[in-house]
């Protein structure tokens, strides 16, 4: 299987520029907070013009099966309603990891904050 991407709105649609709002809605899917997404393609344009709004890194295959037992209802989808993390977020939610939540994260801190979410 190949690597897969899972991408995480975190911040809301307040004053967003439309540029990115669609971005946001159209090409990655998420257009809540706590939304989630899941890709195997390359996305890195998109990814890196919605930084600020977005967490993403890679996640394993029993990572992605519990996404799916859990939010997906069994099956796979393009889109995942998650909770807010328990615990709450360690951090700001309006800087770039690894001083805050948003951005590209290494797979093991995605997993734990996925985790945290389902």
């Amino acid at each position: 299987m190949a690597e897969m991407i899972v991408v995480i709105r975190i911040r809301g649609s307040m004053e967003t520029r439309q540029e990115i709002e669609d971005t946001l809605s159209q090409h990655l899917h998420v257009t809540r907070r706590m939304h989630a997404a899941v890709f195997t393609t390359n996305i890195a344009g998109w990814l890196q013009k919605a930084k600020d709004y977005i967490t993403w890194g890679f996640i394993d295959a029993d990572t992605y099966k519990q996404l799916i037992a859990k939010r997906g209802d069994g099956k796979e989808q393009k889109l995942y309603r998650l909770h807010p993390p328990k615990g709450g977020f360690k951090k700001s939610t309006k800087i770039a990891f690894p001083k805050g939540e948003l951005g590209k994260r290494d797979a093991e801190s995605m997993k734990k904050l996925l985790l945290r979410m389902l």
